[in-house]
Formats: C-alpha cells, structure tokens, sequence
C-alpha cells in the first residue's frame, strides 16, 4: 500500500474517532436528551441560561439546595441568542429566561415553546449606586407619576401586548444635567439595538422608561451597553458626581441589593421555560 494510501486510511481514522468522542461528550453532557414538558422534568436535564440573570442564580440555587438534583447541569451563555441556538442544535434540554424575551425568541425560532408552568416570579427595578439617595429619590418620584398618570401602563401595553405606540421624547428642559443608563442591549423587548445588530441606537421598555424619567427630571438621556455581568461593577467604579442607573431589566434579589440601591419595582416578570415543542 502507497503512503499517500496510508495517511489517508489514517485521516479518515482521526475524524471519525474525534467524530465518536464529541458524541461521547454530548451524550454525557445530557444536552438535547431529556425531553422537557413539565418543571418536573429539569430533574437531570442540562439547562441552559444566560450568565448573570436570575434564571442562571435561581437555576444554581435548586441545584445547591436540592430542589434540582446534583445530576442537572447548566450551562451559561452570555447571550439569549447563544443559548437558544444551543437548545436549537441540541447542546442543551431547554432555556430558562425572562418572558417577554422568550416570547421574542419564539416568535423569531420555529419549533420552539414556552411550557405552561412559570419557573420563577420576579420583579424589575432600577438600580443606582450604594448610597446615592438623592438620585433615587427623584427616580422613585418620576417611576410614581408614570404611574399614576398612565405612562408606565402605556409603555408597558405597547411592549407587552403590541398596542398603542412607543413613548415619545418630550420638548423640555434639560439643563439637569445627564443621565446615563447602562444596561445589555440584547435583552428585548427591554432593550436592544434597533437595527438587531450589536451597534447602533438602543432602544426597548426600558429606554422609554428612562426617557420618560428624564423628560420629568429635565436630564439628557444617554445609554450605554455593556455585559450584563460587568453592569454593577461600572455602576460601583463610577464618580460620585455621575449620574448613573442601570436599567436592564434587572430583578431585585437580596444578593444584588447589598451591591447597589434599588428603586421601587417598575414592571413584574417571570422566569420561564423554553423547550423544544
């Protein structure tokens, strides 16, 4: 036999057994095996969640305190988008998110579902640095009378339920000063960028919210977007005289209230479900 014979007889051998061992390691890794239709079910299912969010903590939390069992794994992708692509092509048994992103998800990615049962409920708030009480006194001032005359409803009804139409910025003065939002643009419908790429104008609930705080605080809205698990250590490294907020859709949990000061809740969500259908 030739040697070009030989070395390619061998080729072949390398691919298919590195072939067999990532099967290997899928199949131990659980992902895309376990077919998911109750919460009952993430016994021993690989999960899927997102790096920082609460569904990642409260996933790790059940583990640790057996509500899950020791066999469920998780894995952690900095995106949504990552994660559904990894339930897509059978990395992992389901994705654990926020609602109202996974119902975005569902619509842009056919074959997938919400189960019926909620994992999880929690509430969203703005967040500002330890002890700057006199920025979130006017936050939770300006959260107050959106709510009482209806803006916040409004906003709410044009991201949840696709009606009426979208805050526009009023014509006030802004002679306040600056307000920066930092946030992760890749969370709709509370923000992402407009043109769905990773640049660009951020837009969502929560810019619209911010806008609306600022049209009543008379301040220039300016949004950043970073990763979400780096959103409250530039929180905390920011000057005492920057006003600076998070809002991204972030749950109040007691963890994340020895870091930061939270406004009062502006909207209530749940953790929930996604599977294959």
């Amino acid at each position: 036999m030739e040697k070009k014979q030989i070395y390619a007889i061998v080729a072949v051998a390398v691919v298919v057994i590195a072939a067999i061992g990532a099967a290997v390691v899928l199949m131990n890794n659980g992902g895309g095996s376990k077919k998911i239709e109750t919460i009952d079910d993430l016994n021993g299912a690989t999960i899927g969640t997102i790096k920082g969010y609460t569904g990642d903590t409260f996933v790790l939390g059940d583990i640790e305190n057996g509500n899950l069992s020791k066999e469920t794994k998780v894995l952690s992708y900095t995106t949504g988008a990552q994660a559904i692509e990894s339930l897509k092509s059978g990395h992992v048994d389901c994705v654990i998110i926020d609602e109202q992103p996974a119902k975005k998800f569902i619509e842009l990615n056919s074959g997938l579902k919400i189960l019926d049962s909620n994992y999880v409920e929690e509430s969203y708030a703005l967040a500002v640095k330890k002890g700057n009480t006199a920025l979130l006194d006017k936050i939770n001032d300006a959260i107050a009378k959106l709510r009482e005359d209806g803006t916040l409803k409004a906003i709410e009804d044009y991201y949840y339920e696709g009606k009426g139409t979208a805050y526009v910025k009023k014509d006030v003065d802004r002679s306040a000063g600056t307000l920066k939002m930092l946030t992760n643009a890749y969370f709709p419908p509370y923000e992402s960028f407009k043109d769905g790429g990773d640049t660009g104008t951020i837009v969502g609930f929560d810019v619209d919210l911010m806008q609306a705080i600022c049209d009543i605080l008379g301040m220039e809205l300016k949004c950043e977007s970073i990763e979400f698990v780096t959103l409250i250590t530039t929180l905390d490294g920011s000057k005492e005289s920057e006003n600076y907020v998070i809002a991204a859709g972030m749950t109040v949990t007691d963890e994340r209230a020895k870091q930061v000061d939270f406004s009062n809740p502006y909207t209530k969500s749940i953790q929930v479900v996604i599977t294959k259908a």
